[in-house]
Protein backbone atom coordinates (compact mmCIF):
# COMPACT_ATOMS: atom_id res chain seq x y z
CA UNK A 1 0.00 0.00 0.00
CA UNK A 2 2.55 2.28 0.47
CA UNK A 3 4.24 1.73 -2.52
CA UNK A 4 0.70 2.70 -4.40
CA UNK A 5 1.05 5.72 -2.69
CA UNK A 6 4.44 6.98 -3.79
CA UNK A 7 3.28 5.90 -6.93
CA UNK A 8 0.70 8.39 -7.45
CA UNK A 9 2.60 10.96 -6.15
CA UNK A 10 5.70 10.53 -8.23
CA UNK A 11 3.12 10.31 -11.03
CA UNK A 12 1.19 13.98 -10.37
CA UNK A 13 4.57 15.22 -9.81
CA UNK A 14 5.85 14.14 -13.58
CA UNK A 15 2.53 15.58 -14.65
CA UNK A 16 2.96 18.97 -12.70
CA UNK A 17 6.58 19.37 -14.18
CA UNK A 18 4.92 18.34 -17.37
CA UNK A 19 2.48 20.93 -17.58
CA UNK A 20 5.12 24.03 -16.23
CA UNK A 21 7.03 22.70 -19.33
CA UNK A 22 4.48 23.10 -21.69
CA UNK A 23 3.08 26.21 -19.75
CA UNK A 24 6.31 27.95 -19.66
CA UNK A 25 5.01 31.75 -21.64
CA UNK A 26 1.23 31.13 -19.93
CA UNK A 27 3.04 31.08 -16.24
CA UNK A 28 5.52 34.32 -17.37
CA UNK A 29 2.50 36.02 -18.33
CA UNK A 30 0.51 35.19 -14.91
CA UNK A 31 3.80 36.21 -13.30
CA UNK A 32 4.59 39.61 -14.70
CA UNK A 33 0.56 40.33 -14.48
CA UNK A 34 1.03 39.35 -10.77
CA UNK A 35 3.93 41.82 -10.24
CA UNK A 36 2.55 44.85 -12.28
CA UNK A 37 -1.16 44.43 -10.11
CA UNK A 38 1.83 44.53 -6.84
CA UNK A 39 3.52 47.56 -8.33
CA UNK A 40 0.30 49.31 -8.70
CA UNK A 41 -1.14 47.87 -5.63
CA UNK A 42 2.02 49.39 -3.68
CA UNK A 43 2.33 52.94 -5.33
CA UNK A 44 -1.49 53.38 -4.45
CA UNK A 45 -0.52 52.50 -0.81
CA UNK A 46 2.28 54.91 -0.68
CA UNK A 47 0.03 57.61 -2.46
CA UNK A 48 -2.53 56.96 0.34
CA UNK A 49 -0.49 57.33 2.88
CA UNK A 50 0.91 60.78 1.51
CA UNK A 51 -2.36 61.62 0.76
CA UNK A 52 -3.26 61.57 4.77
CA UNK A 53 -0.62 62.85 5.91
CA UNK A 54 -1.06 65.73 3.08
CA UNK A 55 -4.39 66.37 4.78
CA UNK A 56 -3.74 65.92 8.48
CA UNK A 57 -1.34 68.87 7.83
CA UNK A 58 -3.21 71.10 5.64
CA UNK A 59 -6.15 70.66 7.93
CA UNK A 60 -7.82 70.37 4.70
CA UNK A 61 -10.10 67.71 2.78
CA UNK A 62 -9.27 65.78 -0.07
CA UNK A 63 -11.87 67.15 -2.33
CA UNK A 64 -11.47 70.67 -1.13
CA UNK A 65 -7.98 70.36 -1.78
CA UNK A 66 -8.13 69.02 -5.39
CA UNK A 67 -11.57 70.60 -6.34
CA UNK A 68 -11.80 73.71 -5.09
CA UNK A 69 -8.32 75.59 -3.78
CA UNK A 70 -5.54 73.35 -5.42
CA UNK A 71 -1.85 73.98 -2.86
CA UNK A 72 -1.61 77.13 -2.16
CA UNK A 73 2.24 78.94 -1.36
CA UNK A 74 1.48 78.74 2.17
CA UNK A 75 0.29 74.98 1.52
CA UNK A 76 3.09 74.01 0.26
CA UNK A 77 5.46 75.66 2.53
CA UNK A 78 3.97 73.38 5.30
CA UNK A 79 4.05 70.45 3.37
CA UNK A 80 7.91 71.24 2.51
CA UNK A 81 8.67 71.45 6.25
CA UNK A 82 6.92 67.73 6.70
CA UNK A 83 7.97 66.18 3.58
CA UNK A 84 11.56 68.03 2.52
CA UNK A 85 11.96 65.12 -0.10
CA UNK A 86 8.86 65.20 -2.38
CA UNK A 87 8.54 67.69 -4.69
CA UNK A 88 5.49 69.56 -4.29
CA UNK A 89 6.24 72.24 -7.07
CA UNK A 90 5.46 69.43 -9.96
CA UNK A 91 2.01 67.85 -8.38
CA UNK A 92 -1.23 68.65 -10.45
CA UNK A 93 -2.67 70.34 -7.70
CA UNK A 94 -0.05 72.71 -7.52
CA UNK A 95 0.30 73.19 -11.23
CA UNK A 96 -3.95 73.73 -11.48
CA UNK A 97 -3.37 76.27 -8.50
CA UNK A 98 -0.73 78.24 -10.33
CA UNK A 99 -2.67 77.87 -13.67
CA UNK A 100 -5.87 79.17 -11.93
CA UNK A 101 -4.11 82.11 -10.76
CA UNK A 102 -2.63 83.34 -13.58
CA UNK A 103 -6.28 82.95 -15.46
CA UNK A 104 -7.60 85.03 -12.70
CA UNK A 105 -4.70 87.95 -13.12
CA UNK A 106 -5.60 87.71 -16.82
CA UNK A 107 -9.36 87.89 -16.43
CA UNK A 108 -8.85 90.97 -13.72
CA UNK A 109 -6.59 92.62 -16.45
CA UNK A 110 -9.00 91.74 -19.66
CA UNK A 111 -11.86 93.86 -17.18
CA UNK A 112 -10.59 96.63 -16.27
CA UNK A 113 -9.01 97.52 -19.88
CA UNK A 114 -12.51 96.61 -20.72
CA UNK A 115 -13.49 99.48 -17.61
CA UNK A 116 -11.22 101.63 -18.63
CA UNK A 117 -12.65 101.67 -22.09
CA UNK A 118 -15.81 102.78 -21.53
CA UNK A 119 -14.71 105.00 -19.12
CA UNK A 120 -12.85 106.69 -22.28
CA UNK A 121 -15.55 106.47 -24.25
CA UNK A 122 -18.36 108.54 -22.26
CA UNK A 123 -16.01 110.89 -21.48
CA UNK A 124 -15.33 111.33 -25.37
CA UNK A 125 -19.09 111.23 -25.81
CA UNK A 126 -19.30 113.68 -22.96
CA UNK A 127 -16.55 116.14 -24.32
CA UNK A 128 -18.80 115.96 -27.62
CA UNK A 129 -22.00 116.61 -26.15
CA UNK A 130 -20.40 119.97 -24.24
CA UNK A 131 -18.57 121.11 -27.39
CA UNK A 132 -22.12 120.18 -29.51
CA UNK A 133 -24.17 122.10 -26.54
CA UNK A 134 -21.66 125.12 -26.33
CA UNK A 135 -21.79 125.33 -30.50
CA UNK A 136 -25.61 125.43 -29.92
CA UNK A 137 -25.28 128.20 -27.70
CA UNK A 138 -22.83 130.40 -29.51
CA UNK A 139 -25.00 130.04 -32.55
CA UNK A 140 -27.98 131.00 -30.45
CA UNK A 141 -26.40 134.48 -29.09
Amino acid sequence: MELKKRHEYVTNRKRFKWWIKNNVVFVLIIGIICAIVALIFTAGVYNFERVKSMEAILDKNLRTIHRKTGLTDRDVEKLQKEHPDFQWEKTWDRSRWQSSQTEIKEKRNKTRAQRNIQQEKKKRLLQLESKRIEQEKAMNR
